[in-house]
């Protein structure tokens, strides 16, 4: 696509977002993913990237357990989580599969 037809297409999929935050940053080529998104702001946010209308994809590291989407290139911004399980209160190192599978 050219790009002004790419920037019609991203503000025309902004408009139903139902999350105000991605409907800014859609329009703008960059997605957000994350378990507090709708289902259907997910979707269209995964569909997006799929067909490589937006380029850059953020997101948290539950969407390497859900879903295949190729991407060129992964940054990981960090490789703890916090763990609140069980009384214990402290950030641990994510398992090394769970960083494979983030890349």
């Amino acid at each position: 696509l050219e790009a002004n037809e790419n920037v019609a297409l991203l503000s025309a999929a902004a408009e139903p977002l139902r999350d105000e935050s991605l409907r800014h940053t859609i329009a703008h080529g960059i997605g957000l993913h994350h378990a507090g998104l709708c289902e259907s702001d997910r979707t269209t946010v995964e569909e997006l990237f799929r067909t490589g209308r937006i380029q850059v994809l953020v997101s948290t590291s539950t969407l390497a357990w859900g879903l295949n989407l190729p991407a060129r290139l992964v940054v990981v911004k960090g490789t703890e989580y916090y763990d609140g399980k069980d009384g214990v209160k402290k950030y641990v190192d994510y398992p090394i599969t769970d960083i494979l599978q983030m890349m």
